[in-house]
Order: structure tokens, then C-alpha cells, then sequence
């Protein structure tokens, strides 16, 4: 797809020059603009001028305040960007010649949904938010993948996903050599402590910032669980990687809050997800033995 057309489509952005990468342009025509969707209640602040509402990673451009840490962010930055994965739910049977789809085709989300995801394994194992795959029903799932600067398309089998705690797993039938390490649970992130999201749509170009709750420890029955940080999101960031100053995988995208004000919304904070690592795992090594 074009670049005035991307722009028609999803407005103009800030571009890093991997913005010209074959993994960049075939993701900027699967996922144009994925909507949010609403979830949880509102609540009254003002008679009914204002309301907190939760969005699946749905909220305006803006970078976070500038961090102090330029080496630890360049090196980040290339571990996330070579692990850059979109998830692309539609009802095509393939997506080798999707850019040069009609753009009104793409607009049309009857025919596409989808976000981000993160390699967790070097055998072809994903993990998202199960809310990108809402749409899942019926229609075909794609992972296209980074792996390094050589783009991997490929359908991908959901091999396991709860709604309760928002995660899913996904397997494709290739190797994925670019994969993250889980952060160590002992590892102490304490408030404050900063971090980068690697989404498809901002990603390591915006999401940069901070931890702003504690995030649970990973004891051996620890379940799922969620924290929050100061980064904004857009649409199609859900599921994507928060990577620490390590680029270790800390948790993926979920949510934001923001407050509604007489048409004007206010940012308040990012909800990401810290899944059982344990139960992940288990998860991962029962499909292996089924395979």
C-alpha cells in the first residue's frame, strides 16, 4: 500500500526508516486502523459530562515523557523491532498479495481484525491478548513476523485462550529464532521503573515510559495478573510485548483508561498483563507432545 493511502486510512504518524521494511509495509495494510472495543462500566464523575472507561488499546498518539536512558533504549528498541509480530483475523484464505488489496476492502472490518502478539519460543509459539482474536470465529488467523529483517506470513493455529484473564496462545509451523526471554520473577520492577511496548502500530518508534503499580511476584501457583504503566496505546498495539530495560518480556498490552470530559479524552494509564509464566509454559508443552 502507498504511503498517501496509509495516511488516508490511519492519519499521519512519526516513521522510523523501518518504516520501508516488508514487515512494515504489509502490516500497515493488515491492520490500517483496528478498532477498540469497550469494555467494563463507566463510571459518573460529573453527572454525565464525564466517565472513566477501559479500551482494549485504543487511545491517541502521543509519545511519553522522554527517559533518560538513550543506550538501554537503542538496544531495546532493535530487540523489539526484530521480534515485531501482528495478528490479522480475516476471512481470506492468504495474505501474500493483501497490500494490493483495494483499500476500501481494508477499511471494511467485516473482512479484517486483528493487533499484535510476542514470539515466546523459538518453535513457533505467540503470545496475545484474547481480545484481538474476539473475531476469531469463522475466519482464518495470520501471524506475520519480523524474525530479524526476514518476514515470516503464516497461518497460525490458536492453541489455547481464556477470556477471564485476556491471554492467548498461537502456534505457527516455523521456526522463530527471534523470540523473547520472560523476565525473572524475582526481578524487582518497582514503581517508576522503565520499560518499552513493541505494538505494531506505535511500538518501539512511541512506547516508551514507565511503571506506575506494582507488578505481581511469579510464585509457583501464581496466576495471571495485571499492572500498569504511563504509555499510551493505539489501536492494533493489543497483545503486543512490554519489554524491561533488558528487552526481557514482562507482560503484553491489554488495556487504557481514560477520562471522558465534555468530547475531550484524557489519558489516564495503560493496563498490561502479567500471565502465570508457569501455566503458560505447561501450556506450551502439552501442544508440543500433541504435534
Amino acid at each position: 500500500m502507498s504511503k498517501p493511502i496509509a495516511r488516508e486510512i490511519c492519519g499521519k504518524r512519526r516513521e522510523r526508516s523501518v518504516s520501508d521494511s516488508p514487515m512494515r509495509r504489509l502490516v500497515k495494510a493488515v491492520l490500517p486502523c483496528v478498532s477498540g472495543k469497550i469494555s467494563g462500566k463507566g463510571i459518573s464523575l460529573v453527572a454525565v459530562l464525564s466517565c472513566v472507561t477501559w479500551i482494549p488499546c485504543c487511545a491517541p498518539i502521543q509519545s511519553a515523557a522522554p527517559l533518560n536512558h538513550t543506550a538501554w533504549r537503542e538496544h531495546t528498541r532493535q530487540i523489539v523491532e526484530d521480534r515485531l509480530t501482528a495478528v490479522a483475523v480475516t476471512k481470506r484464505s492468504n495474505l501474500e498479495n493483501f497490500p494490493n488489496v483495494n483499500p476500501s476492502v481494508i477499511r471494511d472490518h467485516r473482512n479484517l481484525d486483528g493487533g499484535s502478539a510476542a514470539p515466546i519460543s523459538q518453535d513457533g509459539y505467540f503470545i496475545t491478548a484474547n481480545h484481538v482474536l474476539a473475531r476469531a470465529g469463522g475466519n482464518h488467523v495470520f501471524i506475520i513476523y519480523a524474525n530479524g529483517s526476514k518476514t515470516i506470513t503464516s497461518r497460525a493455529r490458536i492453541v489455547w485462550r481464556s477470556d477471564k484473564d485476556d491471554v492467548a496462545i498461537l502456534h505457527i509451523p516455523a521456526k522463530t529464532p527471534y523470540s523473547y526471554q520472560w523476565s525473572e520473577f524475582d526481578f524487582p520492577m518497582i514503581l517508576g521503573h522503565s520499560v518499552m511496548q513493541g505494538g505494531v502500530v506505535t511500538g518501539a518508534t512511541l512506547g516508551q515510559g514507565k511503571v506506575i503499580s506494582k507488578i505481581k511476584s511469579d510464585g509457583l501457583m501464581a496466576k495471571s495478573g495485571t499492572f500498569h504503566m504511563d504509555i499510551k496505546l493505539q489501536p492494533g498495539d493489543s497483545g503486543g510485548p512490554i519489554v524491561d530495560v533488558d528487552g526481557h518480556l514482562v507482560g503484553i498490552n491489554a488495556k487504557i483508561e481514560f477520562l471522558t470530559s465534555l468530547q475531550t479524552e484524557i489519558f489516564i494509564e495503560s493496563e498490561a498483563i502479567r500471565p502465570s509464566i508457569s501455566g503458560i509454559q505447561a501450556i506450551i508443552d502439552r501442544d508440543r507432545e500433541s504435534l
